[in-house]
């Protein structure tokens, strides 16, 4: 079996020198200048004809809150919880059968042991 190379006789990674970062970027910047004729015929001339779309101020949309729907949003979410209420206080007073509350039981116990588990 060959021996690995010693950290003394490996050789120290340079940075990258000046002129090859200037070199990159000069490159980089020469290719942005390139013509594409298929993206130019791309646009119909209907499209080329068309008005400049308006350019709005985006302030004032920002500064609206939705126009009222978290309100909405909490009174549909309060009505839900109030109906779920309801619904749980109206099976609240029937007893399943004995299998069904054994697995209520099993299930019961294991989300203990798992919140006990995460609170650890």
């Amino acid at each position: 079996m060959g021996r690995l190379p010693s950290l003394r006789s490996a050789r120290a990674v340079r940075p990258p020198s000046r002129r090859a970062l200037a070199s990159a970027v000069a490159a980089l910047a020469l290719g942005g200048c390139a013509q594409f004729p298929e993206l130019d015929r791309a646009i119909s001339p209907e499209a080329r004809a068309a008005p400049a779309p308006r350019i709005e101020p985006l302030g004032p949309l920002v500064a609206e809150p939705g126009a009222g729907q978290a309100e909405t949003a909490r009174d549909e979410t309060l009505a839900r919880a109030e109906a779920l209420r309801a619904a749980s206080a109206a099976l609240a007073g029937q007893a399943p059968d004995p299998r069904a509350q054994e697995r209520i039981a099993e299930r019961r116990r294991r989300l203990v042991a798992e919140r006990a588990a995460l609170s650890e």
